[in-house]
This record gives structure tokens, sequence and C-alpha cells, in this order.
């Protein structure tokens, strides 16, 4: 997993240095975040379930970052940054988590 060490340091230099960072640079480092958050979570046993999500505002935000002021675009860097810092943690220390469902009475 090292290279998800170096993927997240990328990501959080990205956001540190955003004013020189491009558009298209930034989205394709929210995506790239974002498919690896996803991949992570499948990993950790965390279902996608379709509710609300944080990803959506990772990728609302990519898919307009020609249009986002570089503060927003840092914050989205940083936020893709902690998740995949926090799931990196849950997978090396072999945690698993178990969701289990709700039951509702009638």
């Amino acid at each position: 997993m090292s290279g998800t060490n170096e993927f997240i340091a990328e990501v959080t230099r990205a956001a540190n240095e955003v004013q020189t960072l491009g558009p298209n640079d930034a989205r394709r480092f929210i995506l790239r975040s974002v498919s690896t958050i996803r991949e992570m979570r499948q990993l950790v046993g965390i279902p996608s379930n379709g509710s609300y999500d944080t990803v959506f505002d990772l990728l609302k935000i990519a898919t307009s970052a020609g249009q986002q002021p570089p503060s927003d675009l840092a914050r989205a860097l940083l936020m893709a940054a902690d998740m995949m810092r926090t799931l990196h943690m849950v997978i090396d220390s072999r945690d698993a988590i178990s969701l289990t469902g709700i039951c509702q009475s009638r």
C-alpha cells in the first residue's frame, strides 16, 4: 500500500499548491481520489447504498473544476486525502467493518 501513501501525499501537496494547479489537473486528482476511495471502501467492506455520500460532493467539484475558486479545490483535495488516509489506516490495521441490517418492527 505504499503507492496509496504516495498518492495521498501527492493529493495533499496539490491542495497546498492549488494556485499553481490547473483545473484539469485538479479534476484528475479528485477523480482518481474518488476511484481510490471507492476501491478502498470495497476492500474494507463498506457497501455503496446509493444514499448521500461525501464522494458526491467531490464529483460535483471535479465536474466544475474550471469554475471553482482555488479554496474550494483545495478543500476538496484535502477532503479526499483525509478519506483515503482514514481508509488506509483501517486497511492497514486489518480490521473489518461489518454492517448489520436494521430491523423494523411493525
